[in-house]
């Protein structure tokens, strides 16, 4: 089965960095995902982990914009004896978009200089496998 998922959103709270046994590191963020013209948003959560974790909770904020390619993923618990799920996404990669916040409308910075491409892709923390497709068998 192939489980993935791209998509451009924004960041609607700060990110939250945690350390769990064995000293992983989990960076969870919570986006809005939605077209221009959409009448509803889509909320959903955001996992990063171990040095990838880290880079989001040092350089990411509120209303930040980010690419994220990740595979959807699952998380179900009981409580009050009620059973309980809820789909999150478990990042790849994040590509940092747009601004750092501290630019004008005219596009130069508040020092008056022009702002620089601060657009960075962060890999997986985990080792990629080796594909043997090339680019053009892919029918799409």
């Amino acid at each position: 089965m192939y489980n993935t998922i791209v998509t451009v959103c924004h960041l609607v709270s700060d990110p939250e960095l945690k350390e769990i046994s064995g000293g992983k590191k989990v960076c969870k963020m919570r986006v809005c995902v939605s077209s221009q013209n959409a009448k509803t948003k889509n909320f959903i959560d955001v996992e990063a982990w171990d040095r990838q974790a880290e880079i989001c909770s040092q350089y990411l904020k509120k209303g930040r914009e980010v690419l994220i390619q990740g595979e959807l993923c699952m998380d179900t618990w009981e409580k009050e004896g009620k059973k309980t799920s809820k789909h999150f996404i478990r990042a790849n990669t994040i590509q940092f978009l747009g601004g750092n916040g501290g630019e004008k409308k005219d596009g130069q910075s508040q020092d008056g200089s022009k702002p620089q491409d601060n657009s960075k892709s962060l890999p997986d923390s985990k080792p990629q496998s080796d594909s043997s497709y090339e680019d053009e068998s892919i029918p799409f």
